[in-house]
């Protein structure tokens, strides 16, 4: 007798082919949904009209309008498409043959991971955000007037195929929203890209949350926001052209990487827990007033300043006591870096250069260290109230009539500080020293032409060349060699006995003696207290403001007595 009950095996297998059927009726449901559309026209220039779509390039109208899982494509039909409420699509296509214009209006666009792609037309935003889960492409047309906010979980790409122009002009702000790096390019020929403010919300891990820039770079006639996702600039060395500030949120997720150029007007705000990685390029600050800085101590690279505003409202200066570090080069080309109303200590591995013009100025009452040459042209002021000002590079340059509170120069192997032909050098005190067999040379930049020192100074081990003290007193110079034409000073030197000549005027000689030659010991820096800083950005920025109109007046009248005194040179 034949058993009616089926056999586990014959279940198992009958289970396994259900699931299959089951699997397969599915993906063809899922497939048969994910359609694609083709916009023909029809009576009127609506999205939402089904009798305006067709499943054919140019086939009949009256399909069905596309919907979040559909493909948009805007191709044959050179006419105008309105949105009039809020439009979901999984990919929109305005094809290279389109010559029509879809307008945004008011209706909110919302595109899924396939993204946008524009290759001819217009597209016209309007004051309703856009977002698209995918990238972004442009490759010919027009996309003008989005307002409002355009996210992108993908990359963005704007460039020219085949010679065809792309312009493209956001005048709201461009956010960054994926959770992986993403793209950022802009092309140079035939592409034209005008973007205000741009968003970095990157959400993904390190190291793969970053906006990578290619192409020509980023300009933005507003302002740059990293709220969490690495800026990488350095990866393709990008310059950077900023309008409206940049902001580095307080996370540790807040990044920008720069090797190149970086040009900003506005607040430039480094947040505590953000990070700033600049390894090479310049940072130029250009705006026509007053600009609010704070780096948070974060090291830059080369800095200029190069303020357009009138004076007293043409200064760079501090959020907070962040020390200002430079790996590289200090360029003062106009306008005040004012490192006095926070008592931001400076150091600056490189040169420092203030510009020959009333214009150009720094302003410090905290300690300086510089690594390079200074430079402080005609007219130009480096005006120091209290501190120190310390020269701790190799073969240095010191040009230009130059007053500082403080200044010191120490060295332990042999080098040379040159002065700049007829320069004064002017200092409350000033502490020049060598070491025992390293002398510190200091020598005048042309033979034969004096430098001047109106200072009481502390010097030890120097050789001196071209030298004259105007001091009211003549400075001690222990264990020195007057070398050549120096006047004012008061020489000791050594011999190789344990006897040194000591008490002698330029030129002269004097009585010999047995003496112990005391260890060079340098002045104590003069250590001025940080401030504890805890207001808000508006409030900072309002006392500022009172602060410079009260040294606006105390500032001109400086100037035009420094002015009064070159005249009567």
């Amino acid at each position: 007798m034949i058993n009616s009950i089926p056999s586990q095996r014959s279940v198992f297998i009958w289970g396994i082919s259900f699931l299959l059927l089951l699997i397969g009726v599915f993906v063809f449901a899922a497939s048969a949904s994910a359609a694609t559309y083709y916009y023909v026209g029809g009576t009127n220039d609506h999205w939402e009209k089904a009798a305006n779509w067709s499943t054919l390039p140019r086939g009949a109208p009256g399909s069905a309008v596309p919907g979040v899982d559909d493909t948009a494509i805007l191709s044959y039909s050179g006419t105008t498409v309105r949105l009039r409420s809020t439009v979901s699509v999984r990919e929109l296509v305005l094809a290279s043959n389109w010559t029509g214009s879809l307008l945004q209006g008011t209706g909110v666009l919302k595109v899924g991971t396939l993204g946008i792609k524009v290759g001819s037309g217009r597209l016209v935003g309007g004051n309703a955000a856009i977002t698209s889960s995918g990238s972004y492409t442009q490759t010919g047309g027009i996309v003008t007037g989005i307002q409002n906010t355009f996210s992108l979980s993908g990359s963005l790409t704007i460039m020219s195929v085949n010679n065809s122009r792309s312009v493209f002009t956001s005048t709201g702000t461009l956010i960054f929203s994926g959770n992986a790096s993403q793209n950022y390019k802009i092309g140079q020929n035939q592409v034209s890209a005008s973007i205000k403010n741009l968003t970095v919300r990157n959400t993904g891990t390190s190291p793969a949350n970053k906006l990578i820039s290619t192409g020509s770079g980023m300009t933005l006639s507003g302002a740059l926001t990293v709220t969490s996702g690495n800026l990488d600039l350095a990866t393709n060395s990008q310059a950077l052209t900023v309008k409206g500030g940049i902001t580095l949120a307080d996370s540790a997720l807040a990044a920008l990487t720069t090797n190149s150029n970086v040009t900003a007007s506005g607040t430039i705000l480094v947040n505590n827990a953000a990070t700033l990685t600049v390894t090479a390029g310049t940072w130029t600050l250009n705006d026509d007033g007053d600009q609010a800085v704070d780096f948070d101590g974060q090291s830059l690279y080369n800095l200029t300043i190069n303020n357009t505003g009138t004076s007293p409202n043409n200064a760079v200066w501090f959020l907070s006591s962040d020390p200002l570090n430079i790996a590289g080069s200090l360029t003062v080309t106009r306008g005040q870096l004012d490192l006095d109303t926070y008592a931001n200590e400076m150091t600056v591995t490189n040169n420092v250069s203030v510009a020959a013009s009333a214009l150009a100025e720094i302003w410090s009452h905290s300690a300086i260290t510089i690594g390079g040459d200074l430079t402080v042209g005609t007219n130009g002021l480096f005006t120091m109230t209290s501190n120190t000002v310390t020269m701790n590079g190799t073969s240095q340059t010191i040009t230009g009539n130059i007053t500082f509170s403080n200044f010191s120069k120490t060295v332990t192997s042999a080098q040379t500080l040159t002065i700049g032909a007829g320069n004064t050098l002017t200092a409350a005190t000033m502490t020049l020293q060598g070491t025992a067999g390293n002398l510190l040379a200091i020598i005048s930049s042309s033979v034969g032409t004096s430098w001047y020192v109106n200072a009481p100074v502390t010097a030890w081990y120097l050789h001196l060349r071209d030298s004259s003290s105007i001091y009211a007193t003549n400075p001690l110079c222990h264990e020195c060699v007057d070398r050549d034409r120096n006047t004012g000073w008061t020489f000791t030197s050594t011999t190789t006995t344990t006897s040194t000549t000591t008490t002698s005027s330029s030129g002269g000689g004097g009585g010999r003696r047995s003496v112990v030659v005391p260890a060079a010991v340098p002045l104590p820096a003069v250590v001025t207290p940080k401030p504890t800083v805890k207001k808000t950005l508006k409030e900072l920025i309002a006392e500022r403001k009172q602060v410079r109109m009260a040294k606006a007046a105390a500032l001109k009248k400086l100037i035009n007595e420094r002015r009064l005194k070159r005249m009567k040179k």
